[in-house]
């Protein structure tokens, strides 16, 4: 990126790249071998009356990749809210994030540090005290804070494990009695709307709503309907794009169960060599596709309804809106089913920024950034110098970019101990990417290079060029060992309240 300026031409970012060891790490590095403390501002709150900031609100929907929304080249109809809101904002052609679930990669969004430099490696990892969450920082400068997640205390969006820190308000799901999901983004906006009416005192305010409405359905309490569907959504959505024989397959399985731990019974048997991936039945995928993509629609139903409450409300033109998601979902395009791989499908996710008063409509930047970005840009929002330990940097307008900038490096990485043995971490520079896994040889590390330049789908693996390879090995193993910035913390994994994290299939 030029030095020129920022997306709002205040801050300058100093990164500071950490990474901390992890279980399951010693193994990929021998494979590999053949900042001060943060501060909250101290800055007092301004006048009320006179405050000219913008207001700011940051939608994550759970589970979204990119490519399945029309603004970034989708042509299924999923998405026609956020495709408009698009052609009104910046959007981000190339925005990652740093794991393929739902906590690091919010840990990310959040603070602005990468998760592996917070150390975070497995299920029951919180967020450390020593960084700061961006309400804590936004709270001190005089902002109203307040969120509604879909999540329990202990989920991975919960407020146990630090994400309620500077929040006034920290709601978790379920939002209204009357829902018929527990995660309805319905819900959502209802009470972020009803949370926006209440008057603020002249205070800016900072928004944060999150919502698993694409996210595949809840376990536990049986299927709402016998054929227990993966991706189970509202009834004027479930079949919107799905063909007659997609609406009569069965998700049931004797060994696996049903719904979506039938998907996770799956991987698992893909993972042991059980199943081939390569022999699942492609008109159970185009189901499942189309199941995900009536999610997809049903948020975006939604999305329009919280434009236009806006609207209404007169915050239109004075609130910045960023549009982004935590991680993708796979469809075997690779190896496995839900999200587990490092590969694009789960790592590219969808970014718009549309900044008050609308000043950047249909702006697209193809620089490469990251989730991590997201917390340096909201500070350059109001005015906040951004903390030398963030790992992001803001976001880069289009004019920001030279021929000549040096390619982004970003690092991801896949560690879900004790469900699964499988590991994965990517390394990419530029075009160039590195993938290892543990996934085809017995429990060693393997590793994949593509160019994504000439292979976006990642299909075609490359053992040349030998010195591209090299430095991307090399630049993985540095992140590999680099120390932490700070150690995460931990949930109590006994206590009955992760049954929401057991429900959605990822421990047992």
């Amino acid at each position: 990126m030029s030095s020129t300026t920022s997306w709002v031409a205040r801050s300058a970012v100093r990164v500071v790249c950490r990474g901390v060891l992890a279980l399951g790490v010693a193994t990929l590095l021998l494979a590999l071998t053949a900042c001060s403390d943060p501060a909250p501002s101290s800055e007092t709150s301004r006048d009320s009356a006179v405050d000219p900031r913008p207001n700011l609100i940051l939608l994550s929907i759970d589970t979204l990749r990119a490519d399945h929304l029309g603004s970034y080249g989708y042509e299924r109809p999923t998405s026609p809210h956020l495709d408009r809101f698009a052609a009104s904002a910046i959007r981000y052609a190339h925005a990652y994030a740093p794991a393929p679930w739902t906590l690091p990669s919010h840990a990310a969004m959040l603070t602005g540090v990468h998760p592996y430099a917070q150390g975070f490696r497995h299920q029951n990892s919180t967020i450390p005290r020593e960084i700061p969450v961006v309400a804590e920082l936004l709270l001190a400068a005089g902002y109203r804070t307040a969120a509604f997640v879909d999540s329990a205390a202990k989920g991975y969006v919960g407020g146990e494990r630090g994400f309620a820190r500077g929040f006034e308000r920290y709601d978790h799901a379920p939002h209204r009695s009357r829902q018929t999901s527990k995660y309805d983004m319905a819900a959502t906006v209802e009470v972020a709307l009803d949370w926006l009416e209440e008057p603020k005192g002249g205070r800016p305010f900072f928004l944060f709503l999150h919502t698993k409405s694409v996210h595949a359905a809840p376990l536990g309490g049986g299927c709402a309907d016998p054929r227990c569907f993966p991706y189970a959504k509202p009834a004027p959505y479930q079949f919107r794009f799905a063909t007659p024989a997609a609406q009569e397959l069965r998700w049931t399985s004797v060994e696996m169960g049903d719904g979506q731990k039938l998907l996770w019974g799956l991987n698992e048997r893909f993972l042991d060599g059980r199943l081939d991936p390569r022999a699942y039945p492609e008109e159970r995928i185009e189901a499942l596709v189309s199941f995900y993509d009536a999610g997809i629609a049903y948020v975006d139903e939604h999305f329009g309804r919280l434009l236009a409450g806006m609207e209404r409300l007169g915050l239109d033109e004075t609130t910045t809106v960023v549009v982004t998601a935590d991680h993708g979902e796979a469809f075997l395009e690779h190896n496995l089913l839900v999200h587990q791989e490092v590969y694009e499908s789960l790592l590219h996710v969808p970014l718009l920024v549309r900044p008050a008063g609308h000043a950047a409509a249909g702006e697209v930047v193809n620089a490469i950034v990251a989730l991590e970005d997201v917390v340096p840009t909201l500070l350059d929002q109001a005015e906040l110098p951004a903390p030398d330990h963030l790992t992001g940097r803001a976001l880069p307008r289009a004019a920001d970019l030279a021929a000549d900038d040096e390619p982004r490096s970003l690092f991801a990485y896949y560690l879900f101990p004790p469900t699964f043995s499988y590991q994965a971490f990517s390394q990419r520079r530029g075009d160039w990417k590195l993938i290892s896994h543990n996934f085809e040889d017995g429990g060693q590390f393997s590793f994949e290079l593509y160019n994504l330049a000439t292979d976006p789908s990642e299909s075609n693996r490359l053992r040349e060029p030998a010195a591209r390879h090299s430095e991307l090995r090399q630049a993985l193993r540095a992140n590999l060992r680099r120390p932490p910035i700070a150690q995460a913390g931990g949930v109590d994994e006994s206590d009955p309240a992760l049954d929401a994290i057991r429900a959605l299939g990822y421990i047992d």
